[in-house]
């Protein structure tokens, strides 16, 4: 660790850019490694339902919760599959973002 001492030294004066590029980093990294994954579990059969089941769409307990914070109602059909597509691009977007900014500060 006394080998870095110097580079310490240099980081000082941009010490909270340098936090919050990590921060964005590690918000970056939670949207790839936990967003991507829960998609393909909860949200992808939401969306993509097999027509021959004629089964109703029951959204989790937390996408129903959000659904009502937005005004819509959880047991229709269409505002279910409208909200768990939009749920997606959200995610890419969030990932993007704060790649972008993590990149830009700890540069």
């Amino acid at each position: 660790m006394k080998r870095f001492l110097p580079y310490f030294t240099l980081l000082k004066p941009l010490k909270w850019k340098f936090i919050a590029g990590i921060l964005a980093g590690a918000i970056a990294a939670f949207a790839s490694g936990f967003g991507l994954p829960f998609m393909t579990k909860e949200v992808f059969p939401l969306i993509f339902r097999s027509a021959e089941s004629g089964a109703v769409v029951q959204p989790p307990d937390w996408m129903g919760s959000l659904i009502e914070f937005f005004g819509l109602d959880p047991a229709s059909v269409t505002a279910v599959t409208v909200f768990a597509c939009c749920l997606l691009p959200t995610v890419f977007l969030v990932r993007g973002v704060f790649g972008y900014i993590n990149i830009y500060l700890t540069n």
